[in-house]
């Protein structure tokens, strides 16, 4: 007889071997026959692929608006996509991250710490733009990936005022008291 894999549930990292008991049983007359043995089915180790964890927490995150280059974004795990892989124990893997989609190029990641934070040419401006979507892929040494997508949401800070006026010109001799017809330009950002 021929022995069949039944279930895509195998798993090296979660059972190594499988011990079978087999029986045979002839159709003989008048007494059938039997036999029984011991099979063992060792389970090779194959390349996982790395995984993203914890995803509700990875994949939004927060700015503030103006941040400087390599400002780290926050979220509830911080500036981090979490990712793991079953093999770096088995085939000293190593994860990297990288963006694969980066909306404006507004973003950069550590490639080995998984850390998103701004770009250097990033101007992130709550009052123009309030959202951004990116791609993170983890890769392991063979290749193997998997991809999350990343909301980032530029919160708004308060930015300051500003006040100038147009070049002012006054009378020799004016009275005080004299007004002067000219009002300052006042803007802000927030407005």
């Amino acid at each position: 007889g021929q022995i069949y894999v039944a279930s895509t549930a195998i798993n090296y990292n979660e059972q190594q071997q499988y011990n079978l008991t087999i029986s045979v049983v002839d159709d003989g007359h008048p007494d059938a026959m039997s036999d029984s043995g011991n099979v063992t089915i060792n389970v090779l180790n194959a390349n996982d692929p790395p995984f993203f964890y914890d995803i509700e927490s990875s994949s939004v995150k927060y700015i503030d608006e103006n941040s400087p280059a390599d400002t780290p974004l926050t979220g509830l795990n911080g500036s981090f996509v979490l990712a793991d892989d079953d093999d770096i124990l088995h085939f000293n893997d190593i994860l990297t991250y990288s963006i694969s989609r980066n909306d404006a190029n507004a973003f950069q990641i550590n490639a080995f710490t998984g850390s998103i934070s701004v770009a250097a040419k990033a101007r992130l401006d709550f009052e123009t733009r309030q959202e951004y979507s990116i791609s993170v892929m983890v890769t392991d040494l063979e290749g193997l990936f998997d991809v999350i997508d990343v909301r980032i949401y530029v919160l708004n800070v308060n930015e300051e005022p500003s006040l100038r006026y147009d070049y002012l010109s006054l009378p020799e001799n004016s009275e005080v008291g004299t007004s002067l017809s000219v009002l300052p330009k006042v803007s802000d950002p927030d407005v």
